[in-house]
């Protein structure tokens, strides 16, 4: 699996658009919270269903929104298709920043709980689209229980460290140590001492 920073780094140019390619192209992969915003394969789509049901369960955020406002987020992209930071067509005049932050924070719970999706960037911002209809069928799921997610992140993590600590393993998607615990037993991975390191990996 192909896991990497949302950010593209120095490229510039024919550099650029060919690491944004590599990265978007063909429905491959997503934006969402893993070690931070990462981009992701989007057969890793359901293993992040524990991660929607927790923020679904703390659903303000610090931020109340207006009666209607999530929902009219969903129907602006089920309208209008896809959307990026711009929020879409400009009014005239623009929006003032407070109520450019106030339409972003709406699509970003919107994002977490995952009803909607990134699966582009233009430049730094993101394309949102409906998970409906840019997640394929086959994986648009909420599934397997917290168990079975943690527990395959946590092998996927492992196979691609290679070798780590509990700390380094349980950070690599940032779960919580007792979530590592109650699951890598069953992950697969076998523990191992490494020369000079102070803990065991």
């Amino acid at each position: 699996a192909v896991r990497a920073s949302r950010r593209a780094g120095p490229a510039r140019g024919r550099r650029r658009r060919a690491v944004d390619e590599a990265y978007w192209s063909g429905g491959r992969s997503f934006e969402y919270w893993s070690h931070a915003a990462c981009i992701l394969p989007v057969e890793e789509w359901p293993h992040f269903a524990f991660r929607r049901r927790a923020y679904r369960a703390r659903p303000h955020w610090n931020h109340d929104l207006p009666d209607g406002a999530y929902a009219k987020v969903i129907d602006q992209l089920r309208a209008e298709g896809p959307l990026d930071g711009d929020l879409g067509r400009r009014p005239v005049p623009p929006l003032p920043a407070v109520l450019r932050a106030a339409e972003l924070r709406r699509r970003e719970r919107a994002l977490m709980y995952g009803e909607v999706v990134c699966t582009e960037r233009r430049g730094w911002k993101r394309v949102y689209d409906l998970a409906e209809r840019a997640i394929p069928a086959a994986v648009l799921h909420d599934d397997l229980d917290d168990r079975e997610c943690l527990r395959r992140l946590v092998a996927l993590a492992g196979q691609s460290l290679g070798v780590g600590t509990r700390t380094d393993i349980a950070d690599y998607h940032r779960i919580k140590a007792e979530q590592f615990d109650s699951v890598v037993a069953d992950s697969g991975l076998v523990p191992v001492s490494v020369r000079g390191w102070a803990k065991p990996a």
